[in-house]
């Protein structure tokens, strides 16, 4: 049970959503992920917490996600999340290393105009939550 005017979150990272589960993983990786995110969503509706935020590394592969794969993470997010996730993208999320890639139709800007995910970068926009005359700022700083 949260205290009546806390501010509370959960945060999680390195999802590595994938349709071909990485060679150390069992052929059920992508269920396994899809229940541990509905898990996530569960304890956030039943903590009704006031952010859910994710480290990155949405994306297991660099740049070559197929549509389907991304469309299914689109879905189980909406199915799952009643609000979009704060996050911030990881080093799987973009190529070379470089953040700028991101916006060149890489998968994690598919997530973002979706609208499951929202970016709090502090060079893109950090988050501000307020309740019960308290605050917390909600930012991070992407893999580069």
């Amino acid at each position: 049970m949260k205290p009546k005017q806390a501010i509370t979150g959960i945060v999680f990272g390195d999802v590595h959503w994938t349709d071909t589960p990485p060679m150390s993983r069992s052929a059920n990786y992508l269920a396994d992920l899809s229940s541990i995110l509905e898990q996530i969503g569960a304890i956030a509706r039943t903590m009704k917490v006031d952010f859910v935020a994710c480290t990155g590394d949405w994306f297991h592969s660099k740049g070559n996600t197929s549509n389907r794969a991304v469309c299914r993470l689109i879905e189980c997010l909406q199915t799952n999340f009643d609000r979009p996730i704060l996050t911030i993208p990881g080093n799987h999320d973009m190529i070379g290393d470089n953040v700028d890639s991101i916006k060149d139709g890489q998968p994690f800007h598919l997530l973002e105009l979706a609208g499951v995910v929202r970016r709090v970068d502090v060079d893109t926009g950090i988050v501000r939550i307020d309740k019960g005359g308290k605050s917390v700022i909600v930012a991070g700083y992407s893999y580069r």
